[in-house]
């Protein structure tokens, strides 16, 4: 085994300031870095299959794919595994068409707000509770949201 890798990674802070690894804390992970080094040590430049039975949120499966290879993983906690499905359906978004939507969401909810729109998204069946569950203003904001998305082409 490589010397320089190691399984206690000291650079496990380096995923705080790295997009998408730092959506998701996770104690438990290895850091892109220690990732990085181990395809780049074990593939020897070859096209593999990356397989990690402890697949946590997904660092190892991203950076697989990041490097060209095929990966699978299992992931026995079900918020991990979601974490790791929303970091891997959205890893590859270019930063600029993230920023083009926000701006286009931005837009929209200014102008539904200084026009008095309704919402015509209507919130899901059994959504109902005791009490309100938050204000109707935000009742509001979050159907024009959906209504947003609704009618919104590219990947969110």
């Amino acid at each position: 085994m490589n010397s320089n890798l190691s399984f206690r990674d000291p650079a496990f802070s380096a995923n705080r300031d790295t997009p998408v690894h730092r959506w998701v804390p996770w104690i438990a992970g290895f850091s892109k870095h220690f990732i990085e080094d181990a395809i780049g040590t074990y593939t020897n430049g070859n096209q593999e299959t990356i397989l990690d039975p402890f697949a946590g949120v997904g660092t190892a499966l991203i950076e697989s794919d990041l490097a060209g290879h095929n990966a699978v993983g299992f992931e026995i906690n079900p918020y991990a595994a979601f974490a790791a499905q929303v970091k891997l359906s959205a890893h590859r978004i270019p930063t600029e068409s993230v920023r083009a939507v926000t701006r286009e969401f931005q837009t929209y909810m200014a102008t539904a707000e200084e026009n008095g729109a309704l919402p015509k998204s209507t919130p899901p069946d059994g959504f109902r509770t005791r009490g309100p569950f938050f204000s109707l203003q935000v009742e509001k904001k979050v159907l024009l949201m959906q209504d947003f998305i609704s009618r919104c082409q590219a990947p969110l």
